[in-house]
């Protein structure tokens, strides 16, 4: 579990699995993320739970309230390359829990502990580049803009742009 004032980062909890299910299932908050809604059951998010748990170069956190442990959303890492110490992230809160700061507290907390551990020195993220309120906090939060995949994400008929932004921290 990695502590911060507001939020946890911790492993996934069988209590959590409707929880991520839902926001996996939740097709306007995927498309935000540049992803497709998973429709996912139950059986379906354990599974994907249970294969980023056995990667070796994946982490998944849910992101829990530090008051009542209830799950906000996860932050996951994927693709760790420990000789050229960079990774991929990805984050999804609860849009309820949006807008408060958790997002930004998670993202410091992640980035202090793969840093530390793992040894990452960047992490790198794809945004869809409409979704303003994710590319602010990114940039917010030290992320850079490294460029634009024209036409990248297909959703209702239209092709949009992702932008591509890192981190350089260690």
């Amino acid at each position: 579990m990695i502590a911060g004032d507001r939020v946890t980062l911790r492993a996934a909890k069988a209590a959590d699995l409707p929880f991520l299910a839902g926001l996996r299932s939740n097709e306007a908050l995927q498309r935000l993320l540049a992803s497709r809604a998973r429709g996912s059951s139950i059986e379906a998010t354990k599974a994907w739970v249970e294969r980023l748990g056995t990667d070796s170069a994946a982490l998944l956190f849910v992101i829990a309230d530090a008051s009542d442990d209830a799950a906000v959303g996860y932050i996951q890492i994927t693709g760790m390359d420990l000789v050229s110490r960079y990774a991929e992230l990805g984050i999804c809160l609860a849009p309820e829990h949006q807008g408060q700061g958790l997002g930004g507290e998670a993202l410091a907390a992640l980035e202090q502990y793969v840093a530390r551990a793992w040894n990452l020195r960047k992490v790198v993220l794809h945004v869809l580049a409409g979704n303003d309120k994710a590319v602010a906090l990114y940039r917010r939060h030290g992320f850079v803009d490294v460029g634009v995949l024209r036409g990248h994400f297909f959703y209702d008929g239209t092709y949009e742009d992702v932008l591509v932004m890192e981190h350089l921290f260690g």
